[in-house]
C-alpha cells in the first residue's frame, strides 16, 4: 500500500488532470459504440483468425495487411477470453492506454526542455478528442500514434544517440511500417536524420537496422513462395491509394458515415483533374502536384484542407452512431489548435530563443513532414493525418506559453478568435454547397 502511495504522490496536479479528463472523454466516446464496420470489421476478423490459428504469423493469411496490428488484436482477444470480458471493450480500453504513452512521450521530451510548455502541453491532450475519438475503433492509428510520438521522443534527446537508443528508434520505425506500409516515406526520413545525427560514428548504423533486418524478415517469410499473395498486397496497396488520389482530387470530405445524419455529407468541387486517368501512386501524385502551376490559389487551399482535417467533423462518426454533438466540439478543438499553431508561426515565434529549441522543433518538422507528404493528396478523411495531431498540440502549447509575454497579446487572441470564426463559416459554406463550383 505504502508503494502505491508514492506512486500517487508522484502524479503531479497536471498529470491528474490529463488521466481524468481525457479518461470521462473516453469512455463518453465508447458508451456510444455500437459495432464494428468497414475496415474495423476486417481488422478485426483477421486478429481473431490468428487467435483461432495459434498466433502462426508465418504461415497466416493476412490478405493484403501486414502483421503487426492482427498481432496485436489476437494478443488482446486471447486476454479477453482468458477474463473473460469482452473483446471490443479490452481493445478500445488498450487504445487508451496507448493515447496516455504516446502523451507522456511527448510531454516528457518537454519537460526536459521548458516545463510549462510541457504542462501546457498535458492539458491540451487531456481534452484531445481528434485522438481520443480512435481509442473507440478498431484501426491501426493508436498503433501509429504511439510509434510517431516514440520517435519523436527518442530523437528529440539531447546529445549523441547511443547504441541503444539507435536499436530502437529503428525498432519503432520498423513497426511505424509494419503498421501502414504508406509510412515508408517517413521512414526514409528518419533514417536519412539518423545519419546525419551520427556523422562520425556511421559505423553504428547497424544498431538502427538490426530490428529493421529482423522485422521485415519475418514479413518477408509470411508472403514466401506467394507469388499470388505478393502480387495481391502490392495491387492492393497501390490501388487503394490510387483511388484515394482520384477522390482527393474531387473531394474535400467522402462520406461514408453510418450515421443518417450524415449521409449527404460529401463535399466535392469541380477541378482541371476531375477527369483525369491515374494508373498507379506515382503518376497520381505527379498529376496532382501538377494542379500547383494551373490553379495554385485552389490547390493551397485543397492542401490546407486535407492536411489540417479543416471540413471534417471526424472520421469517428463513421465508425459511431449517435455521436450527437460531440462531432461539432471535435471541429472546434481542432480550430483551435490549427489557429494556435498560424499564430505562433505568425506571432509569438521568438527566433532569439530558437535555438534552444531547435532539436525539438527539427524533430516535429521531419516527423509531420515524413508522415504528411505521402497522405496530402489523399487525406479526406482525419484518420491519415491524426498520427501528427500531437505535434500541432505542441505548437500550440509554445504558443500559448509564449503568448503572455507577448507586447500584443490581446490582438493576437482577437486575431485568433476570427481566423477560428472563418473556419466555421468557411467549412458551413462549403457543406451548403455555397463555394467551391459544387458538382
Amino acid at each position: 500500500m505504502k508503494k502505491i502511495g508514492d506512486i500517487f504522490k508522484k502524479i503531479s496536479v497536471f498529470e491528474l488532470v490529463f488521466l481524468v479528463s481525457s479518461f470521462l472523454i473516453f469512455t463518453t466516446l465508447m458508451s456510444k459504440q455500437q459495432k464494428l464496420y468497414f475496415d474495423a470489421y476486417h481488422y478485426y476478423n483477421l486478429g481473431l483468425g490468428l487467435f483461432e490459428n495459434n498466433y502462426d504469423i508465418l504461415n497466416f493469411n493476412f490478405s493484403y495487411t501486414t502483421f503487426i496490428f492482427p498481432l496485436y488484436l489476437s494478443f488482446l482477444i486471447g486476454i479477453s477470453e482468458f477474463i473473460n470480458v469482452n473483446s471490443i471493450y479490452l481493445i478500445n480500453f488498450f487504445s487508451y492506454l496507448i493515447f496516455v504513452f504516446s502523451t507522456f512521450f511527448i510531454y516528457k521530451a518537454l519537460i526536459k526542455t521548458e516545463k510549462n510548455i510541457g504542462r501546457i502541453f498535458l492539458l491540451l491532450s487531456g481534452f484531445n478528442i481528434i485522438n481520443l475519438s480512435f481509442t473507440n475503433v478498431v484501426l491501426t492509428e493508436s498503433l501509429v500514434v504511439l510509434f510517431v510520438s516514440a520517435l519523436f521522443y527518442l530523437l528529440s534527446k539531447k546529445g549523441e544517440l547511443s547504441k541503444y537508443t539507435l536499436f530502437l528508434i529503428g525498432l519503432t520505425s520498423s513497426l511505424n511500417v509494419l503498421a501502414r506500409p504508406l509510412n515508408l516515406l517517413l521512414f526514409i526520413c528518419v533514417l536519412v536524420y539518423v545519419i546525419f545525427l551520427l556523422r562520425g560514428k556511421l559505423l553504428n548504423i547497424v544498431y538502427f537496422l538490426l530490428p529493421v533486418i529482423i522485422l521485415f524478415s519475418i514479413q518477408t517469410i509470411n508472403i514466401h513462395n506467394a507469388e499470388s499473395k505478393i502480387q495481391l498486397f502490392s495491387s492492393a496497396t497501390n490501388g487503394i491509394y490510387d483511388m484515394q488520389v482520384k477522390v482527393g482530387k474531387k473531394t474535400l470530405k467522402y462520406e461514408t458515415s453510418i450515421d443518417e445524419r450524415y449521409k449527404n455529407d460529401s463535399v466535392f468541387y469541380e477541378n482541371n483533374l476531375s477527369d483525369t486517368d491515374n494508373s498507379g501512386c506515382i503518376k497520381a501524385v505527379e498529376c496532382l502536384y501538377e494542379y500547383l502551376k494551373s490553379d495554385s490559389i485552389e490547390y493551397l487551399l485543397i492542401l490546407a484542407v486535407h492536411s489540417f482535417n479543416l471540413l471534417d467533423r471526424n472520421y469517428i462518426n463513421t465508425y459511431i452512431e449517435n455521436l450527437g454533438q460531440v462531432d461539432y466540439e471535435i471541429m472546434l478543438y481542432n480550430y483551435f489548435i490549427i489557429s494556435s499553431v498560424i499564430c505562433y508561426l505568425l506571432f509569438v515565434i521568438d527566433f532569439s530563443k530558437f535555438k534552444k529549441h531547435q532539436k525539438i522543433f527539427s524533430t516535429a518538422l521531419l516527423l509531420i513532414v515524413g508522415t504528411l507528404t505521402i497522405y496530402i493528396p489523399t487525406v479526406v478523411e482525419s484518420r491519415f493525418s491524426s498520427p501528427v495531431f500531437p505535434l500541432f498540440i505542441l505548437v500550440a502549447s509554445f504558443y500559448l506559453f509564449g503568448l503572455h509575454k507577448s507586447n500584443i497579446k490581446y490582438r493576437i487572441i482577437l486575431i485568433q478568435a476570427l481566423i477560428i470564426f472563418l473556419l466555421l463559416m468557411i467549412s458551413y459554406l462549403v457543406r451548403q454547397n455555397i463555394v467551391l463550383n459544387p458538382i
